[in-house]
């Protein structure tokens, strides 16, 4: 079986995301992939460039049986343009989405929603990773629609909505396995990206509050910057705790394993997140997880979804934990060997399952 997969923003967790699933499947995976920059603009034109590599993929070897795309281009505009036969299936992995953000209907998000919501309804099938994305963004939809001068979209959330299901997303937790940690203060983890809906700052104040208490505690700063680069809350954390800083960003791949596998503590502030792979990957290599009872974490804890912090209990979270981390540590017994679900291992023999369905 031939899948197409194209991924109109090859950067991040979207890159790992489709190089793991190309390399981990047993089906014949031709990989479509553009540069991770202007994400708005690759919304709304990328489908012109992706359709032409696919036009001469397909001229040399034939159209595929399906056609998985992620969410980050006109899937609609996409298939005007290629005009695949019937029987190549569409599949859209939506890995965020713009209506499930806040006012979608700002001039500057209106059209990527609609953009999303247009190959949402050109698709057979739409993945979400967790069933807060896929109900966050339906009822994001509504919304939107509700605000709309017309009933064209309302008309079709019922028939997208049943189009829907949940395919988490496929991490490479080979190397992220337990280290043997050594006798110094606990080592507090942050691997999300430097932009304001992370929330850093909630975090270095947690992180000030317990220095100026005397709380021994390390930190592990692993985050990525964002297009802008640099960011204030990162300087401040350098500036007043550089002493407790045992890895910090640039890490390459090697070392930012290193970081997550010596972390005891791995910590979210998060306004959104719609799967949260660097979490999986510090939970797989054994670390505590303080993280909010709300977006996806429920989910990517399972079983363990108790140990999650209520609205505004960061602080008292993270202090919880890192002045008594025997005891969080006891708590999240069996934690790490459930995120082993996430594996490419687990995940791509489902996705390949799933794929195989939709073509017969």
């Amino acid at each position: 079986m031939l899948v197409d997969l194209v991924n109109p923003w090859h950067r991040g967790s979207h890159r790992r995301w489709a190089e793991g699933y190309a390399a981990a499947s047993g089906h014949a995976v031709r990989l479509v992939a553009l540069e991770g920059a202007a994400w708005r603009w690759r919304l709304q034109a990328g489908a012109i460039p992706v359709a032409e590599a696919l036009t001469d993929a397909w001229r040399a070897e034939g159209p595929p049986d399906v056609l998985l795309v992620s969410g980050m281009v006109d899937t609609a505009v996409l298939l005007g343009l290629l005009r695949p036969p019937p029987s190549t299936r569409v599949v859209v992995y939506q890995h965020e989405s713009q209506v499930a953000r806040p006012r979608p209907d700002q001039p500057e998000a209106r059209d990527a929603v609609l953009a999303q919501w247009r190959g949402w309804l050109a698709a057979d099938e739409i993945w979400f990773a967790t069933e807060w994305h896929r109900a966050e963004a339906l009822r994001g939809l509504v919304r939107f629609a509700e605000a709309q001068p017309g009933p064209e979209i309302t008309r079709t959330i019922r028939m997208m909505a049943e189009r829907t299901t949940i395919v988490p997303v496929g991490v490479d937790l080979e190397a992220f396995t337990p280290a043997v940690g050594d006798d110094g203060p606990p080592v507090v983890l942050w691997s999300h990206r430097w932009e304001p809906d992370k929330e850093p700052e909630v975090f270095a104040a947690a992180v000030d509050r317990l220095a100026d208490d005397g709380v021994p505690f390390r930190l592990a700063l692993a985050g990525a910057f964002g297009d802008a680069g640099g960011s204030p809350v990162f300087d401040h954390l350098l500036e007043h705790h550089g002493e407790r800083i045992v890895a910090s960003v640039p890490l390459d791949r090697d070392a930012y394993v290193s970081a997550v596998r010596s972390a005891d503590v791995v910590v979210s502030t998060a306004a959104h997140e719609f799967f949260g792979v660097s979490v999986v990957e510090a939970l797989a290599a054994g670390s505590v997880p303080v993280v909010p009872d709300r977006l996806s974490y429920p989910e990517l804890l399972g079983e363990h979804a108790g140990l999650a912090y209520p609205d505004r209990g960061f602080g008292s979270a993270l202090r919880a934990a890192v002045t008594d981390l025997a005891v969080a540590r006891e708590r999240s017994a069996g934690l790490a060997a459930s995120m082993r679900r996430f594996d490419w291992a687990v995940v791509a023999p489902e996705m390949d399952r799933r794929l195989a369905a939709l073509s017969t």
